[in-house]
């Protein structure tokens, strides 16, 4: 198998388990890091899957139509990272710990 539809495979599933991290009762995240992680991880989704079947050979491009879509599969990687870094500088990947009194009682109501 190739390294390249291995490391396809491992976005695509780090990219769906970056979708639930907002979902998280437990930590407290701004409006705008929580909408921040599911783009994140749906364009991260889409760039799996596409490269996957460009990879596997799903898709058969011409030899310009393929510099330019592997041009664009870059520029989503780097949105990607700017994403994630926008995250990490803000303080907003780990989000702030709720106390476990506050957990309960949103468990109870």
């Amino acid at each position: 198998m190739k390294y390249s539809v291995i490391c396809d495979w491992a976005l695509i599933v780090g990219c769906t388990c970056y979708v639930f991290v907002p979902f998280d009762s437990r930590r407290i995240r701004e409006h705008w890091a929580k909408l921040t992680f599911i783009l994140g991880g749906m364009v991260g989704i889409a760039k799996g899957v596409f490269g996957l079947m460009l990879d596997m050979g799903r898709v058969v491009l011409s030899i310009r139509a393929s510099n330019i879509v592997h041009t664009y599969l870059t520029l989503v990687s780097g949105v990607l990272l700017g994403l994630i870094l926008a995250l990490i500088i803000s303080g907003q990947l780990l989000g702030a710990k709720i106390v476990s009194q506050q957990i309960e009682r949103e468990s109870t109501t």
